[in-house]
């Protein structure tokens, strides 16, 4: 019973991180580039105004970090990680 318990957590963290390629590009975006390989951390969004957000400790944001697995968007979509096929976030 332990070690199924160990496995379904361990299922359940793997994906909440994402590795890709850069498929598409804004037209004000500087850092990267088409085919770049680019890594999503564990929030995806944030206010980007407070206090926090301009000294780049979003994770601390007043309006609340938006993490990248199982979590709400300012927009209302429903975060889904690693199990995403695809995902959009701010250069920064």
């Amino acid at each position: 019973m332990y070690i199924s318990l160990f496995i379904c957590v361990f299922l359940f963290l793997i994906r909440h991180e994402i590795a890709g390629v850069v498929a598409k590009v804004g037209p004000n975006v500087q850092r990267f580039k088409v085919g770049d390989h680019v890594g999503v951390g564990t929030y995806v969004n944030s206010c980007r105004e407070c206090e926090y957000c301009n000294d780049r400790l979003e994770v601390h944001c007043v309006k609340g970090s938006v993490y990248t697995f199982n979590g709400v968007d300012y927009d209302g979509t429903i975060t889904k990680g690693g199990y995403s096929t695809s995902i959009v976030v701010n250069e920064r």
